[in-house]
């Protein structure tokens, strides 16, 4: 298995321009604040929903995120629509497994949701304006809108 870790252009931009010192953990809660703010300050277009945020026991998987404790999920209701329910992660997430076995549990439970992997992506790649031209987020959120439009009945 290839180790190193491969991510599009632009998202290889968004990681180099952001690994200049000091890392956002040395900052504290309000000091990081800023700069993440500044990341996702540009204009995004988003669809309404319903929508409701549920927390996830992460657990103690294999994953690199192992350990990482409850996960906080924003669950989008095409207004009652119902079909695909995709889970999408992306390849270089220290919770891509817990993701992934979030799907897996889901499927247990009767809901049968369709398990995607974006590989080439950093964490919230489909969030973050300064990969949004990537490959990568294109598919992830041409597939999301197909998704609500067949939910909605207007694909």
């Amino acid at each position: 298995m290839d180790d190193d870790i491969v991510l599009e252009p632009a998202a290889q931009e968004f990681a180099d321009a952001t690994a200049v010192p000091p890392p956002l953990y040395e900052l504290g809660v309000e000091g990081a604040r800023e700069p993440l703010d500044e990341v996702q300050a540009g204009p995004a277009g988003k669809l309404d929903v319903d929508e409701k945020w549920i927390t996830v026991a992460a657990g103690a998987g294999a994953g690199a995120g192992a350990g990482a404790g409850d996960v906080r999920v924003r669950i989008a209701d095409p207004f009652g629509g119902t079909g695909v329910l995709p889970v999408a992660v992306d390849e270089n997430d220290v919770l891509r497994d817990e993701g992934e076995a979030y799907a897996r549990k889901l499927t247990r439970a009767g809901v049968a949701p369709t398990g995607i992997r974006y590989n080439a992506t950093p964490h919230d790649f489909m969030m973050l304006n300064p990969v949004r031209a990537t490959q990568a987020s294109t598919a992830a959120i041409a597939q999301a809108v197909q998704v609500l439009r067949e939910a909605l009945g207007t694909a």
